[in-house]
């Protein structure tokens, strides 16, 4: 069942196994809007549902996940920034996924699904997800002895603990990815310095020789009048020069913005197969 959620954002990177994690989102996503899905030599062929039709553009799409694949039956590859998954990841964070399902566990775990997405100079995007095990609020190995269910019976579900559960997995996220987003943002600030360099030692180097000729007419005219006029051109330019520089620092700064956005687009709470959620 589909509830409004918050969209939460936080700065992360991830080196996660993507194709993995990539297929289990995406045919978890289909499977949940009740699409008649068929596998066969490596591929999904998905029956859209009649009030997703106009979503997707589409009656039916044909998905893999491998590129010898994609090349043999001519189908769309669904990796980061393929169009159907853009549109199953929108949907997601427009609605708000919350799955119920069971398990054989006596536990209850909430998973939060995440998609993190880079832009700047670099662009690159992946699918992450958290466990945390609801009892001892600690995050956890997912585990797949789990399955659906249409009509879960949830009695309560305590918000303070949901928020601690949330903010757990944040804490989880932002440590185990901690050297990785170090190693990003270093490379992102390479290439902006190396670019900077550039338009430094280009400015740098006309403002000297603007300097150079002021002393050099100081030094080859007796004409008081010519040489303050000389050296009042010459400073007009400088100055312009030293705006442009700034104005171009500016253009560059924004150039290389790094935004690593972090965005919750989905959640799972999985119960024991005969007990309901009541966690006070």
């Amino acid at each position: 069942m589909f509830l409004k959620i918050l969209i939460c954002r936080y700065y992360v990177m991830t080196n996660m196994n993507l194709n993995t994690e990539v297929k289990n989102f995406v045919i978890s996503y289909f499977q949940r809007i009740n699409s008649h899905i068929t596998y066969k030599q490596n591929k999904y062929e998905i029956l859209i549902p009649d009030e997703y039709k106009s979503y997707f553009e589409l009656p039916k799409i044909t998905i893999c996940f491998d590129e010898k694949t994609a090349l043999k039956f001519n189908c769309d590859l669904i990796i980061p920034g393929n169009w159907i998954l853009d549109k199953v990841i929108k949907n997601c964070m427009n609605r708000g996924p919350i799955v119920i399902k069971r398990s054989n566990e006596n536990k209850t775990y909430v998973i939060y699904h995440y998609h993190i997405k880079y832009s700047g100079i670099y662009d690159d995007s992946f699918l992450d997800r958290v466990c945390i095990d609801m009892s001892t609020m600690q995050p956890i190995k997912i585990f797949d002895d789990i399955c659906g269910t249409n009509t879960p019976i949830i009695k309560i579900i305590n918000s303070k603990k949901i928020t601690l559960s949330y903010m757990i997995a944040i804490n989880e996220i932002k440590k185990k990815y901690c050297e990785i987003e170090k190693k990003f943002l270093k490379k992102s600030q390479n290439a902006f310095q190396n670019e900077l360099n550039i338009f430094i030692k280009k400015y740098d180097s006309q403002i000297r020789d603007l300097d150079e000729k002021i002393n050099s007419k100081e030094m080859t005219s007796n004409d008081f009048k010519k040489i303050k006029q000389f050296r009042f051109n010459m400073l007009e330019s400088i100055k312009q020069l030293e705006l442009e520089k700034s104005h171009l620092i500016d253009i560059l700064q924004k150039k290389h913005k790094v935004v690593l956005d972090y965005g919750l687009i989905g959640s799972e709470i999985i119960v024991p197969c005969d007990e309901a959620i009541d966690h006070k």
